[in-house]
């Protein structure tokens, strides 16, 4: 009986050390990547981040940026594309493989404008926003993988580590919409239990003009939703 509890228990341990091991390769992966390799990339399209990575209990690989029904969809970066079709819950879909070895997903497209094997430059316009696939609205929904995609997605990482900085992204939506900012921009993650107006003391901007750097048309906001604000 000893014996048999004996087994159970060193069981136990190496049952936790797997875990540890693997959480922290998963972390490295995500938070130990080389600048270097990503630190040009462009962003696929302008419009407003409504979710983030890792959301919905860890199963949201991805970053959803909504845009109107077909504004364009670009390459972060040079590549080849790997998939080009319509595919389930993605809808129509396009995959890129780049040099660097990371594969870079764009979901939920109305129009795919690349084929399979085609080589495209950063930059390049590849498609055009829609709501195709599981979607309940007009965005897309990037993903980055360090290496290829797989079904499980265990090599999906947090597209906000390898983008280049969103101030690259935000005046042109600010453009678009003929809003004027007289300080340099940053972005700021909602908190649990945090209004609008609880946030706007803490960055120091009135609950309007942050409804209006967001282009938001109500006060409701969620946890982890993702708002432009002037940088203090």
């Amino acid at each position: 009986m000893v014996f048999f509890v004996r087994r159970i228990a060193i069981f136990a341990v190496m049952v936790i050390w797997v875990d540890l091991v693997f959480a922290n390769v998963q972390y490295a992966n995500a938070h130990e990547l080389p600048a270097e390799t990503t630190e040009e990339w462009a962003w696929p399209v302008t419009g407003r981040i409504t979710d983030t990575f890792g959301t919905r209990q860890g199963n949201h690989k991805g970053l959803d940026i909504a845009a109107p029904v077909g504004d364009h969809i670009y390459a972060v970066e040079e590549g080849i594309v790997s998939i080009s079709s319509y595919k389930g819950s993605y809808g129509h879909v396009i995959f890129i493989q780049h040099p660097n070895g990371y594969e870079t997903v764009y979901a939920h497209l109305s129009k795919r404008s690349v084929k399979e094997g085609e080589r495209v430059a950063k930059g390049q316009i590849i498609g055009y926003i829609g709501s195709t696939g599981n979607s309940t609205g007009p965005h897309l929904h990037f993903e980055v993988h360090n290496g290829e995609w797989n079904p499980s997605r265990n090599n999906a990482i947090d597209p906000l580590y390898v983008l280049t900085d969103e101030q690259i992204l935000v005046p042109t939506i600010l453009q678009k919409e003929g809003i004027e900012v007289s300080k340099e921009l940053e972005t700021y993650t909602v908190k649990e239990g945090e209004s609008l107006s609880v946030i706007a003391n803490k960055v120091g901007l009135s609950v309007e003009e942050i409804k209006a750097l967001n282009q938001l048309t109500g006060d409701l906001i969620f946890p982890n939703q993702v708002l432009i604000v002037e940088k203090t």
